[in-house]
C-alpha cells in the first residue's frame, strides 16, 4: 500500500498559479537555490511521499509480523486505511477549506462550527501521526519498551534492522486501522485532549508576505525559553496558518470561539522558519524562490499584544 505522507489535497494549496499541479520543492539545507519545479502527483521520490512507507510485512517470510501477537495488515486492512483517508480525510478537506475562506478570511466570523472544528481536529491529528517522528513523541514509552526488545533479538540474530523498522511501523498503522473503523485509540485520544486543552488560533499573513509548507506540515513548537510560541502549528494555506496552544498559557478556554490574529510579516517568516526547522528535508510553494519568506525574528512584544488585544474583544463580546 503506497500513500503520500503529505496528501496532494493539501499541498495544492500552494500549486503553481495556472498549473493544475505543479509546485516547487525546497531543500531545507539550499534555501537559496531555486526550487525544483514538480508535479504534485509525482512525488514519490521525495519525503513527501514513501513508496514503501505502508508495506509492513518484511521481505524475510519468516519475520512476517506484527507486535503485540497481531497478523499484519491484510489486503482489507489495507483499503480500510486507503478508503477512511481518502473519504473521511482528504476528500473533506476541501469543504473546510471553503468554511475557512468565507467564513474566517472575509467574513472574520469566529465562532465555531462543531463539525469543522471535529474535522480539523480530526485532519490535524492523522497528519501529525502520518511522521514517525511526531508519532513517536505520544508513544515513547512503548517504543522504548518495543526497541529493548527488538535491539536484543536483532543482537542474537534474529532480526535484521530492516525488520526492525516493520516492526515498529505497524503499531502506527494498527492505531491508523482503528481510526478507520471508529475504535478508540491513540488518535482519538489526542483529538480529545486537543479540544478539551487547547485553544484553536488562525494566524493570517500580512500583506506581500505568505506562508510556506513542508514535508512535516503539522509540528509541535516546545519553546524551553518563552511559552508563548509553544503550541501546535499547521499552515493551511498561504494566507493562513492554525496555531494550538495549551489554554491555561494564555489564560484563554473558549471552545465556541475561534480566536483570529493578523501577524506582522516579521512574525509570518518567524513561523516559516519555524516550519523549515521542523521539515523533515523538504519545502514546499507556488513560487522558485523562497529565501525571502524565511526569517529568524520573532517581534515577541508585537505577538503578545495582538493576542492580548485579540483576547480582550472576545472577553468584551
Amino acid at each position: 500500500m503506497n500513500c503520500h505522507i503529505v496528501p496532494k489535497v493539501y499541498l495544492k494549496q500552494w500549486k503553481i498559479p495556472k498549473t493544475e499541479s505543479g509546485i516547487y520543492v525546497f531543500s531545507k539545507n539550499r534555501l537559496t537555490e531555486n526550487g525544483n519545479h514538480r508535479n504534485i502527483k509525482k512525488l514519490k521520490d521525495t519525503s513527501f511521499a514513501f513508496e514503501n512507507y505502508y508495506i509492513l510485512n518484511s521481505s524475510n517470510p519468516d519475520h512476517e509480523y506484527a507486535l503485540g501477537g497481531s497478523p499484519c495488515l491484510s489486503e482489507q486492512d489495507e483499503k480500510t486505511i486507503e478508503n477512511y483517508f481518502a473519504h473521511r480525510v482528504e476528500q473533506n478537506w476541501k469543504k473546510f477549506l471553503n468554511y475557512i475562506e468565507r467564513e474566517l478570511l472575509h467574513k472574520k466570523t469566529n465562532k465555531t462550527r462543531e463539525e469543522c472544528k471535529e474535522f480539523f481536529l480530526e485532519f490535524l491529528v492523522t497528519q501529525f501521526m502520518r511522521r514517525e517522528e511526531n508519532f513517536k513523541l505520544f508513544t515513547a514509552d512503548t517504543f522504548d519498551m518495543v526497541f529493548e526488545v527488538l535491539n536484543s533479538m536483532i543482537s542474537d540474530g534474529e532480526l535484521t534492522d530492516n525488520d526492525k523498522t516493520h516492526a515498529t511501523n505497524s503499531i502506527f498503522f494498527n492505531v491508523l486501522l482503528n481510526q478507520a473503523r471508529g475504535e478508540p485509540n491513540l488518535i482519538s485520544k489526542l483529538i480529545r485532549k486537543l479540544d478539551n486543552e487547547f485553544q484553536i488560533y488562525f494566524l493570517f499573513a500580512s500583506k506581500n508576505t505568505c506562508f510556506i509548507t513542508s514535508d512535516n506540515p503539522c509540528f509541535y513548537n516546545n519553546d524551553k525559553y518563552d511559552t508563548i510560541c509553544s503550541g501546535v502549528f499547521m499552515p493551511i494555506n498561504k494566507n493562513i496558518c492554525a496555531f494550538l496552544a495549551e489554554k491555561s498559557q494564555l489564560k484563554v478556554s473558549n471552545p465556541e470561539r475561534y480566536i483570529l490574529i493578523d501577524l506582522t510579516k516579521d512574525n509570518v517568516k518567524y513561523i516559516n522558519g519555524l516550519i523549515c526547522e521542523y521539515c523533515i528535508e523538504s519545502l514546499a510553494y507556488d513560487n522558485m524562490a523562497i529565501s525571502d519568506l524565511i526569517g529568524t525574528r520573532f517581534a515577541k512584544v508585537h505577538w503578545k499584544k495582538s493576542f492580548e488585544r485579540v483576547l480582550r474583544k472576545d472577553e468584551d463580546a
